[in-house]
């Protein structure tokens, strides 16, 4: 895979029985995506991150890498905007351990 630069990062996060959202930043500290721990608004993994890359679209990002991680932590795959599929089953996974975990209350306090 070529090489480009990291143009965001996107955290993604839930559970089936709940329901899937996201947490996107840019190399400048800006963040995005779900305000509220109380308030899932996917039913899958796969229609958070098409809702990410339609953000992305929206700030004027179509060319970079973004890295992905997947609920958990555990994983995150690299893929380059505008390379190929851009949904869940189609990425490259990768260990991400050791990794951090944080609540989501923690995230929406800090």
């Amino acid at each position: 895979m070529k090489k480009f630069k990291l143009v965001a990062s996107v955290c993604l996060y839930g559970a089936r029985s709940a329901g899937f959202d996201y947490l996107g930043e840019t190399p400048d500290g800006s963040l995005w995506g779900m305000p509220s721990p109380d308030a899932f608004r996917f039913t899958s993994v796969t229609a958070a991150l098409m809702a990410f890359r339609a953000d992305l679209r929206d700030r004027g990002i179509s060319a970079g890498t973004v890295r992905v991680f997947a609920p958990g932590g555990e994983r995150y795959a690299d893929h380059v905007l505008g390379s190929g599929a851009f949904y869940f089953g189609s990425l490259e996974w990768k260990s991400a351990l050791p990794a951090v975990t944080l609540s989501a209350e923690e995230v929406c306090n800090a």
